[in-house]
C-alpha cells in the first residue's frame, strides 16, 4: 500500500484487527483495531528474530512523523541497536521518572533540613507555590518558560517579594535535582527575580 493520508484516513475498522504494509518492504506498517484507533507499526528482525515495535498513533503521530522515527529505528538498527528494547527502557524509566513533588520531598530531607535553619519557611514556599502547579509533574518536564509564567503570576497576586523568595528557592532546589541526577539541566538558572528590593 502507498501510504498517503487519505490512503490512511479511508481506512475502515472491521470486526477484527488487521494491518497494511508500506509498499517497498520497509517494515513500517499500520495496524487498524475494532475500534477505529490506527497506531503505526515497525516489523524487523535483530538477532535473526522477528521484533515489533509500535511508533505511536495516527493522527497524534503523523505520516512524516512516523517516516522519521522508522528511519531513527532502522539507523540503531545498523549500529546494532534493538530499537524496540531500547524504546521500552526509555518508558519504563519516563514511567518511573521523579515527580516534582518527589524533588521537593528529597530536597527538604536531603538538603534544607540538614542544612537551613529556615527550612520551615522552604517548606511552606514549595507546598503553597510550587507542589499545586507542578507536583504531579516529572520534574524534567518544566520549563523556563513554565518558571516565569509562575513568577508573573505571584507578582500579580500582590505578591512580588514572594515572587523572589519562590525563585531563589526552586532555582536551588532544581540545582539540588541536577546534582542528584533526577534533571539535566535547572530551568531556573538564569531568570532574574522579578521584584527590586530595597536593602534597608
Amino acid at each position: 500500500m502507498r501510504f498517503t493520508d487519505r490512503s490512511i484516513s479511508a481506512l475502515r475498522a472491521k470486526s477484527g484487527r488487521y494491518e497494511k504494509w508500506e509498499d517497498g518492504r520497509t517494515g513500517l506498517g499500520i495496524r487498524v483495531a475494532p475500534s477505529g484507533r490506527k497506531s503505526w507499526v515497525f516489523m524487523y528482525r535483530f538477532d535473526g528474530k522477528p521484533r515489533r515495535m509500535t511508533l505511536g498513533t495516527y493522527p497524534l503521530v503523523t505520516l512524516a512523523d512516523a517516516h522519521m522515527t522508522h528511519a531513527q529505528a532502522k539507523k540503531k538498527l545498523e549500529r546494532g541497536t534493538d530499537p524496540g528494547t531500547e524504546a521500552l527502557i526509555h518508558k519504563r524509566e519516563e514511567r518511573h521518572a521523579e515527580t516534582v513533588r518527589d524533588l521537593v520531598d528529597e530536597f527538604m530531607e536531603k538538603y534544607s533540613q540538614p542544612r537551613k535553619r529556615s527550612a520551615h519557611e522552604d517548606r511552606r514556599c514549595l507546598e503553597k507555590e510550587i507542589v499545586p502547579l507542578w507536583g504531579h509533574r516529572k520534574a524534567k518536564s518544566v520549563t523556563r518558560r513554565d518558571a516565569i509564567t509562575m513568577l508573573d503570576r505571584i507578582v500579580e497576586r500582590g505578591a512580588p517579594i514572594m515572587a523572589n523568595r519562590t525563585l531563589a528557592i526552586a532555582r536551588r532546589m532544581f540545582s539540588f535535582g541536577v546534582d542528584r541526577d533526577i534533571l539535566e539541566i535547572n530551568p531556573l538558572l538564569g531568570i532574574r527575580p522579578p521584584a527590586i528590593e530595597v536593602q534597608r
